[in-house]
């Protein structure tokens, strides 16, 4: 048995824990091919970073943008926060939140990447 209880009745290591940890020399050979491998799938060519720069930059815009608007609402309007939601709703609904999206949203992507 790998655990537990011998003949007799003494207890005896797990063994299997042991058989799968590799030998000093193996685990510092494994060590410097892992570096080598990283190093070599580290290279991130101009392309992909460009376009993960401009994901990033475009999900900023689309999450930060309807806060933006709503900020500078409540900035230039002499209603309150209740009036601010009720001319949103009679505008054009969660839509008019993103009015006027599309120049910083087209800049984020060569901002970002």
């Amino acid at each position: 048995r790998a655990s537990g209880l011998n003949n007799n009745n003494n207890v005896t290591k797990d063994t299997s824990v042991y058989s799968s940890t590799p030998s000093s020399t193996t685990a510092i050979m494994s060590q410097e091919e892992t570096a080598t491998s990283i190093q070599q799938e580290d290279e991130i060519t101009f392309l992909e970073d460009f376009i993960a720069g401009g994901l990033a930059g475009s999900a900023s815009v689309i999450v930060g943008h309807p806060f933006d608007t709503v900020k500078v609402l409540l900035q230039t309007s002499s209603e309150g926060s209740k009036g601010i939601l009720q001319s949103i709703g009679g505008v054009g609904g969660v839509s008019s939140l993103f009015r006027g999206m599309v120049a910083p949203l087209s800049m984020a992507t060569v901002i970002n990447a």
